[in-house]
């Protein structure tokens, strides 16, 4: 899915490598590498901003996984916070 498309710019490409960025920021946590992980984060933020701007049928289930996303990276700052 993502490979074929990886090299267009319009919004629904942006918002798939937002997700993409945002999973690699999660694992990247997960494996104790916060710094490169807030780096990536940031990225993910960036084509992430608004997923509403993707004209798809996939529109409803970007702003669900976004919103996951976002719940799981803030749980994993404040675990690591608490440590």
């Amino acid at each position: 899915m993502w490979f074929p498309i990886r090299k267009e710019k319009d919004d629904y490409c942006m918002v798939l490598k937002g997700f993409i960025n945002g999973a690699v920021s999660l694992e990247l946590f997960k494996r104790s590498k916060i710094e490169q992980s807030k780096k990536i984060h940031k990225i993910y933020e960036k084509y992430t901003t608004d997923v509403r701007i993707s004209n798809t049928s996939l529109q409803d289930e970007f702003m669900k996984l976004k919103e996951f996303m976002d719940k799981q990276f803030m749980i994993k700052l404040i675990t690591n916070e608490t440590k």
